[in-house]
C-alpha cells in the first residue's frame, strides 16, 4: 500500500531532480558559451598560424634569393680577381716556388740596375761599396 509518506519522498526526489536539471542547463548554457568563444579564437589562431606561416615563407624564399645573390656577386668578383689556375701561384705576390731561383733573379735585377744607374750617371759618380750608391 502506498503511503503519505513515500509521496512526499517521491516528491522531493522530483523537486530535487527538477533543480538539478535547471541547474545543468544553467551550466550547459554556460559552457556552450564558453564553446563558441573557445572556437572563435581557434579561429582566429589558425588564421594566423596561416599568416605566420605564408610569412615564414616568404622570409624564407627571401634569405634564399638574397644568398644567391650573394652567391652569385660573390663568383662575379672572385672570378675577375682570381687568375687562372696555372698561373695563380707563379704571378701572386709573395708566392715564391722556388726559393734560390727567386734569389738569383733578385740580385740579377739588383745587378742590372746598378748597371743602367752608373751607365745614365756616368763615369762621375764612384761606387762606395757593394751594391750602395753615393748620393751626396
Amino acid at each position: 500500500m502506498i503511503e503519505l509518506r513515500h509521496i512526499e519522498q517521491l516528491e522531493q526526489r522530483v523537486h530535487s531532480a527538477i533543480a538539478l536539471i535547471g541547474e545543468l542547463r544553467t551550466e550547459n548554457a554556460e559552457l556552450k558559451t564558453k564553446l563558441d568563444g573557445y572556437e572563435r579564437r581557434i579561429g582566429e589562431l589558425e588564421r594566423l598560424v596561416d599568416d605566420f606561416k605564408r610569412d615564414q615563407s616568404a622570409i624564407e624564399d627571401g634569405i634564399l634569393r638574397a644568398l644567391k645573390q650573394l652567391d652569385a656577386l660573390e663568383d662575379t668578383v672572385t672570378g675577375a680577381d682570381e687568375p687562372p689556375r696555372s698561373t695563380a701561384t707563379a704571378t701572386q705576390p709573395g708566392v715564391v716556388e722556388n726559393p734560390a731561383a727567386e734569389a738569383e733573379t733578385a740580385q740579377d735585377d739588383g745587378d742590372r740596375s746598378e748597371e743602367r744607374d752608373s751607365e745614365e750617371a756616368g763615369a762621375a759618380e764612384p761606387k762606395t761599396g757593394e751594391g750602395e750608391l753615393d748620393i751626396f
